[in-house]
């Protein structure tokens, strides 16, 4: 079931880039920190409800496994970008990929999902 969480979310195509700004040591959204983009506007908000639709979708449909965009501030897995738009990476994961783990569902990326 192909989904995307940033445009449930309620964002455009195409669209500002956007990180998740690390709030003291903590990276995940899921407990505190924000996604926003370069000039400072705040998405954590989108972020996270598209986050939930998405899963709400995932749900719906008995998903077991997710496929997912690697280093993104929504799909990231492992890794994602420092938050300070430097094209650096830090670990952590991205809100949709926080959300899925945490209900137990298997996430890959299009790096490493298995052929």
């Amino acid at each position: 079931m192909p989904v995307c969480p940033e445009v449930l979310g309620g964002l455009t195509v195409p669209r500002e880039p956007a990180e998740i700004i690390q709030l003291g040591d903590e990276r995940s959204v899921l407990r505190g920190a924000n996604v926003k983009t370069a000039a400072g506007i705040d998405l954590t908000r989108q972020y996270m409800d598209g986050a939930l639709r998405a899963l709400s979708v995932g749900l719906q449909f008995g998903c077991s496994k997710a496929v997912l965009k690697a280093r993104s501030p929504s799909c990231g897995l492992g890794q994602v970008y420092d938050g300070r738009f430097s094209h650096n990476l830090v670990d952590g994961n991205g809100v949709f990929a926080e959300l899925l783990l945490s209900h137990g569902i298997k996430v890959f990326t299009e790096e490493n999902f298995p052929m």
